[in-house]
This record gives structure tokens, sequence and C-alpha cells, in this order.
């Protein structure tokens, strides 16, 4: 029995999310719930450029032509692991995602790995 999986890296410099919450960037990127968490923390930059590199590592796995990035959305578990939800529930079903998100002082990374439920 064989596992279909597929993987996904991006990787963001930090500093090109120094963003108000409300330039246009930010609008068409993240979904209401992402920036309200990002704001809420001293450095918003850090978590936007993250969140933006698991949507696009996400995307990635996909394989879908022109996927619109604000159809995935991350949240975090209480322990504050990131999760991803699709806009499509029939992607949600069929798909599981691991991601893992990580940053210095200057770049953000993210991975993701997608497995087709069986």
């Amino acid at each position: 029995m064989s596992m279909e999986l597929d993987i996904g890296i991006d990787i963001e410099e930090i500093s090109r999310f120094k963003l108000k919450r409300e330039d246009n960037f930010i609008r068409d990127v993240f979904s209401e719930e992402e920036i309200n968490y990002c704001y809420q923390k001293s450095k918003p930059e850090i978590h936007l450029a993250g969140i933006f590199c698991a949507k696009e590592a996400v995307r990635k796995t996909l394989n879908i032509k022109n996927y619109d990035i604000k159809n995935i959305t991350v949240t975090h578990d209480d322990t504050g692991k990131p999760l991803i939800r699709l806009k499509s529930e029939e992607l949600n079903e069929k798909y599981t995602f691991v991601i893992s998100i990580s940053h210095t002082n200057h770049y953000a990374t993210s991975n993701a790995l997608r497995i087709k439920n069986e």
C-alpha cells in the first residue's frame, strides 16, 4: 500500500512584512483571524512572514494552478502548533497537512507535508 505525499517549502525576508494592518497586501493575503493573531504580537512582521511562508508551502503541495493563497488559513492549537484550514471542505476532507514554521531575526521559513487521506 502506498501513501500519497507531497512537500512544499518557502522562505521570506521578514522586513518585507513590516506593514500596517490596513495595507492592501495584508488584506489581500491574510484572513481576519490571521491578521488579528499577528498584530497582537510585539513584532507582527515575524508572524506575518511565518504565516505567509506556511500558506505558500501548503499551496505548493496542492499542485493546483493559481490556487488563491487567501483560501488557506493558518490557525494555532492550544500549544501554539500551526494548523491548516482550507476554504474548500472537499480539500479539507481529502488532505491532512503537517506544517512547521521557523524564523531568525531576518528570515522566516515553513515546510508543509500534504498527506492524502485514505
